[in-house]
């Protein structure tokens, strides 16, 4: 949050304010896929064709499956005739990760501020950066 608080009448004790609060929390990631490696590029731009971005059969399959789980989940809970058939859906997407999320998360304390400071900089440099010209 920030707020900007005026004083209507400012005086020695009561002043302009200007407040700024964050919540931030890290936790450890618990999922870990090697084919998910963001630090180095996995082809040359040159090299990569439109084609090889458009999804295969497969991947159009698990989509469709998906799909379909979280389709049947808003029928079932905004259709009123479907209702009958809440206790039927399926309320989780299994995944090649879903025995290591079904875990408890590790927070990462205020005491590890060496880490957060890292995570801190990492979200910092991975945001896109803009700049506002008035």
């Amino acid at each position: 949050m920030d707020l900007e608080i005026q004083a209507r009448i400012q005086t020695k004790e009561h002043k302009n304010q200007s407040i700024h609060w964050t919540h931030q929390f890290a936790e450890l990631g618990r999922a870990q896929n090697p084919m998910l490696e963001s630090r180095k590029p996995q082809k040359a731009a040159a090299d990569l064709q439109l084609i090889e971005l458009l999804p295969s059969k497969e991947v159009q399959a698990k989509f469709k499956k998906t799909w379909a789980v979280l389709i049947s989940r808003v029928i079932c809970k905004y259709l009123s005739v479907f209702k009958q058939y809440h206790s039927l859906v399926v309320h989780h997407i299994p995944h090649q990760f879903s025995m290591e999320m079904s875990q408890k998360s590790k927070s990462v304390s205020g005491y590890k501020c060496d880490e957060i400071y890292f995570i801190y900089l990492f979200i910092y440099y991975a945001a896109p950066q803009t700049t506002i010209q008035r």
